[in-house]
């Protein structure tokens, strides 16, 4: 079975980011890559976008000025569509929000934003199932 794959607009882009709480940020550290999982928020502050994320002071993920890569995805029930976006953008340090509900355990007191300089995404529509249908297979 083959699908269609269909670029994101920006729009639709921060609508999925909205619509979910979990995803991964990609650093580099020690010239090597690596990936972690976490949950954010998206901000509207003046027309401006931003991913708030909230982590431990000086773990890995602390790091102020640093380029990262953010990304979230989704796939239907059935495995035959599904999107995924990927957010480019820098850390910056964040004040503590007045909510925090859905944004990290407690314990995590290093808020960061990451201001997106890039964002792109897709989607893969299912093709239609194409069912081969014979009475012969029926009793």
């Amino acid at each position: 079975m083959t699908g269609t794959l269909v670029a994101l607009t920006e729009q639709e882009c921060w609508t999925r980011l909205s619509d979910n709480d979990l995803g991964r940020i990609a650093i580099i550290r020690d010239g090597a890559p690596e990936v972690f999982p976490l949950s954010y928020r998206v901000l509207h502050d003046a027309g401006l976008k931003s991913i708030l994320i909230r982590t431990r002071l000086d773990n890995a993920i602390d790091r102020a000025g640093a380029s990262v890569c953010f990304q979230v995805d989704g796939v239907d029930p059935g495995g035959q569509s599904g999107w995924s976006v990927m957010a480019n953008g820098h850390l910056h340090t964040a004040p503590r929000p007045h909510d925090t509900t859905g944004v990290a355990p407690e314990g995590h007191d290093t808020w960061r934003t990451i201001v997106v300089t890039r964002i792109s995404g897709r989607r893969l529509d299912a093709a239609p199932n194409r069912w081969a249908f014979n009475l012969a297979g029926y009793l």
